[in-house]
């Protein structure tokens, strides 16, 4: 399953990009995260272990940032996930790119979930279902978006700009 968020913000590229680098503001603006042994900046290579609160589960896992392009992407892995339900070999991968606009900088967050355990003919109900809740108003994805969205600018101290969500599966 592949999960796309993208928000703009009124701010450059290196006001927003020192909010996605430190695990501190990582945390605060992730508000799934409950908790990160990372400090600093990340480092490619970093291994450190995430706390997730997931729908009031609490789940642990093990963490790497795989990928590090200075104002431009942080990428990280996130296996060996512990926790209630979870699928053994359950793999979370994260990309989080940054497209500078000028003045503003598009923020795309993107989390493919593989090894869910979830059937293969379950998987296009949930791609159905999506676009029937979008149709009567309901946007599942777009409250975490927005409350991401809306710490990243406060921090940056800028304003809002339209946001959109997505959520895809393979």
């Amino acid at each position: 399953m592949r999960i796309r968020q993208r928000t703009v913000i009124d701010r450059p590229a290196a006001q927003v990009w020192r909010h996605v680098i430190r695990p501190e503001s990582f945390r605060r603006w992730n508000d799934k995260v409950s908790g990160l042994d990372a400090v600093g900046e990340f480092r490619v290579g970093q291994p450190f272990t995430t706390h997730y609160l997931w729908h009031g589960k609490a789940l642990q896992c093990a963490s790497i940032a795989t990928d590090i392009q200075a104002e431009r992407l942080l990428g990280l892995r996130h296996t060996a996930v512990v926790g209630p339900g979870v699928p053994p070999q359950l793999e979370i991968r994260q990309r989080i790119t940054l497209h500078p606009r000028g003045a503003r900088t598009t923020v795309t967050n993107v989390v493919t979930i593989d090894n869910d355990g979830m059937p293969w003919y379950l998987r296009g109900a949930r791609v159905v279902r999506h676009p029937i809740r979008r149709a009567h108003g309901c946007r599942p994805a777009e409250g975490a978006l927005r409350s991401r969205a809306v710490f990243l600018t406060r921090v940056a101290g800028a304003g809002i700009i339209p946001t959109t969500a997505t959520r895809r599966s393979p």
